[in-house]
């Protein structure tokens, strides 16, 4: 069926076409391909005159019913753009029209949509209404969007969250809300007597029918009444873009307004459409990422935490995979058993499985808390965002020893009795990998690893449904005994040799001494030397001891004095007297020289043996023979 389209649509569609048609080229195409789809044959600059100023534009239009809308194509080849649109269930039909824009070459075939302009838009040059004019029966359309039948089972969940154990009370999951006007007046310190930590304020949205921005009414008080609770806040856009222009001014909207308040949580992208929204059809996923992407940028530019919100219908209209791998995400899916009893997530309750990551879910829009009159949408959150970005329960690995020991040749089940518990508590082993590595850092098999000894490590790794990523690291010993290296297992040596040169000689045959790990064993290495290999032996003289003699000899000393006497009156008398000294001949010594003895080696054949034991208990030993030959002299 066709329905009227009201004037201001068509205004919308006119702005929209002027702009892609002074754009670039490829945006000329598409407004070459729009005008030509409502029957104009012109897109000269003159036309576009016309169509903006034309008082026809006060008459009644029709269009292609939203339920036959269909996406505009992202590669375009030639500038000649035939379109035929076709309904099934009526026999009206557009004829083909071809319109040709002069002077446009389309160069890129790529279905890349640019982000364009991310520069904030003042609030004042927004046209922005008095009010939400978003009735409550939306509220009801959005839920049965977000609902579901089931969600799978979990796995052998934790168990006793109250309990002392790892998973205490202190790492506990975040339970938190959204609100908008539609909860009135809240009463913020008994929502946080509820055991509510975190909550979303809406702060302004775009209408769903008319596409005109508006702030959510109680966002003021909102905000301000759960930061003095002690409640950490989150913001979001309910968002109604259907191009990236309109993204960024969704953006610029809900940077401006957050001035001057405490968001400790992230600030959402919430784009939402069901039947009858302006945003149900007709856009590209190209386009939708590329709006995410630049609310999102911007965002994150003012310096918040960006997030994208929307249910599984909704995020398969995104690049989901890689908007997810940057950007925070929020899921709302409601489950059956939530609905309507307010009931709220436990430990060990199923969650959604997707194949990209989310890190808050929103299970319920029938929840009750205190403090709020009526129904409050509710969730969960498995990374906290206030401060890090960290799980609120740990990714938790569970493994039978602090590390595997097997002999050689030995085989081993690395994933026996292993276990991992992801952030909802769940046990995960089914997504759990693992590898092994060599000590330096070589990935290899477990088959290698037990045919080879040495010491491997054996690292666990879960990145579970919030896209975080942990790992665990066990020590795993492949065990052969210790390695004692020799220059020789036979020494040769002489009698002529004395025994301590002999055990210098064994000494020195010992080159290294390793475990299975390569440490260094050398000097833990004990030697068990031969015994009754020598002889004490005396050393032969090699000439007579010396005898020592003193010579006898005689001197003789003569001395002469003269006295003079002098008697008065008498002749002076001179008086002579010789003095001899003579020495006595001294006595003969003999120094007889004491006899030195050595350690004689014995001719023959003789072993001696290393040994040394690891610090894990392994004891190797090494036996050598000794050939002691007879002298060549002898």
């Amino acid at each position: 069926m066709f329905k009227k389209v009201h004037l201001e649509k068509l205004i919308k569609l006119k702005e929209l076409v002027i702009s892609w048609y002074t754009g670039p080229a490829k945006e000329k195409v598409y407004a070459a391909t729009v005008l030509a789809a409502i029957g104009m044959v012109s897109i000269g600059g003159v036309s576009i005159y016309h169509l903006a100023s034309s008082k026809d534009l006060h008459q009644e239009v029709y269009a292609v019913s939203e339920s036959q809308m269909t996406t505009l194509p992202a590669e375009t080849s030639s500038t000649d753009a035939p379109v035929e649109t076709t309904t099934a269930d009526e026999t009206t039909t557009v004829e083909e029209t071809t319109v040709t824009v002069e002077t446009t070459t389309v160069e890129e075939t790529t279905a890349t949509v640019e982000t364009g302009n991310q520069t904030v838009i003042p609030v004042s040059s927004l046209d922005i209404a008095s009010e939400d004019s978003l009735p409550d029966t939306d509220v009801t359309t959005t839920r049965q969007a977000n609902q579901t039948t089931s969600v799978p089972a979990p796995k052998s969940p934790l168990q006793d969250i109250s309990s002392s154990n790892t998973f205490g009370k202190s790492a506990g999951f975040i339970t938190g809300i959204d609100v908008s006007k539609h909860q009135g007046c809240i009463n913020w310190s008994q929502v946080k007597n509820d055991g509510i930590s975190f909550a979303f304020i809406k702060i302004a949205g775009r209408g769903y029918e008319t596409g005109k921005l508006y702030y959510d009414t109680r966002y003021k008080e909102n905000l301000s009444g759960a930061n003095a609770a002690g409640i950490k806040t989150g913001a979001y856009f309910f968002s109604q873009a259907t191009t990236v222009q309109e993204a960024r001014e969704e953006a610029s909207m809900i940077i401006d307004a957050l001035k001057g308040y405490k968001i400790s949580y992230p600030v959402v992208f919430d784009w939402e459409t069901a039947k009858g929204y302006r945003t149900y059809s007709g856009i590209s996923k190209s386009t939708m990422t590329a709006m995410a992407e630049t609310f999102c940028s911007m965002v994150e530019a003012a310096g918040y935490k960006a997030m994208i919100y929307a249910n599984t219908f909704d995020f398969e209209r995104f690049n989901s995979t890689s908007l997810t791998s940057r950007y925070a995400s929020w899921l709302a899916r409601y489950p059956e058993n939530y609905d309507g009893n307010g009931k709220r997530f436990a430990l060990g309750d199923g969650i959604p499985s997707l194949d990209y990551p989310y890190q808050i879910w929103q299970y319920s829009s029938t929840g009750r808390v205190s403090g709020i009159s009526g129904y409050v949408d509710m969730n969960v959150g498995f990374i906290g965002f206030s401060g890090t970005s960290s799980p609120s329960i740990p990714i938790t690995f569970q493994v039978p020893a602090d590390e595997y020991t097997i002999k050689q040749g030995d085989s081993i089940n690395l994933l026996q009795n292993v276990s991992v518990y992801n952030c909802a508590g769940i046990l995960s082993t089914d997504k759990m990998q693992y590898s092994i590595t060599s000590a330096d850092g070589s990935a290899v098999m477990a088959e290698q690893a037990c045919a080879k000894s040495g010491k491997y490590t054996v690292t666990y790794r879960l990145k579970d449904f919030t896209g975080y990523q942990a790992s665990k690291s066990i020590p795993f010993y492949v065990q052969t005994q210790p390695e004692i290296q020799l220059s020789s297992r036979t020494l040769v040596t002489s009698e002529d040799q004395t025994y301590e040169e002999l055990l210098d000689l064994i000494k020195d045959n010992l080159l290294a001494a390793t475990d299975f790990t390569g440490s260094n064993l050398l000097s833990q290495v004990s030697i068990n030397y031969p015994e009754n290999c020598y002889k004490k032996t005396e050393k032969e003289s090699e000439s007579l001891p010396e005898t020592t003699t003193a010579a006898a000899t005689e001197t003789t000393t003569s001395e002469t004095t003269r006295e003079e006497t002098s008697v008065p009156g008498v002749e002076t008398t001179t008086a002579e007297t010789t003095t001899e000294e003579s020495t006595t001949p001294e006595e003969t010594t003999t120094a007889v020289k004491e006899p030195e003895y050595y350690n004689k080696l014995i001719p023959g054949s003789y072993t001696a043996s290393y040994t040394v034991t690891d610090t894990f208990g392994l004891t190797s030993s090494v036996s050598i023979s000794i050939e002691i030959q007879k002298s060549s002299h002898s």
